[in-house]
């Protein structure tokens, strides 16, 4: 996070859960900073796979949608990167479960193996 804002590129959580929640996670992690944008999908009509929350983040960073690289640990969330026009990186997140991340443009077991600048 730190190589993305360094380089200055925007940033957003994108994610089905609640603003206090996504609020409260990031608090404790001490990470908002990272971020320009913390987005709840929660008064959206539809919840991922539909693309609407990737759109909206897209929107909200003023980044078109090709433009943007999703990091992803769930295949309902990966199918609604692709829907929304992005990039996306599955990444085999122990505490998710098998999850069918296929259709990822690329999958990763430890975030620290991806190279920015490659995206």
């Amino acid at each position: 996070m730190a190589a993305l804002r360094a380089a200055g590129i925007k940033t957003a959580i994108a994610s089905s859960s609640s603003e206090a929640f996504i609020a409260l996670v990031v608090d404790r992690l001490g990470i908002r900073h990272f971020f320009d944008a913390l987005i709840s999908g929660q008064t959206l009509p539809e919840s991922k796979p539909n693309p609407a929350i990737y759109r909206l983040a897209a929107g909200t960073l003023g980044v078109a949608p090709a433009d943007c690289v999703v990091l992803e640990d769930a295949a309902m969330g990966v199918a609604a990167a692709k829907g929304a026009g992005m990039r996306c990186i599955g990444f085999r997140n122990p505490n998710s479960g098998a999850q069918d991340l296929s259709a990822a443009d690329l999958i990763v077991s430890d975030i620290r193996a991806i190279d920015i600048g490659r995206w």
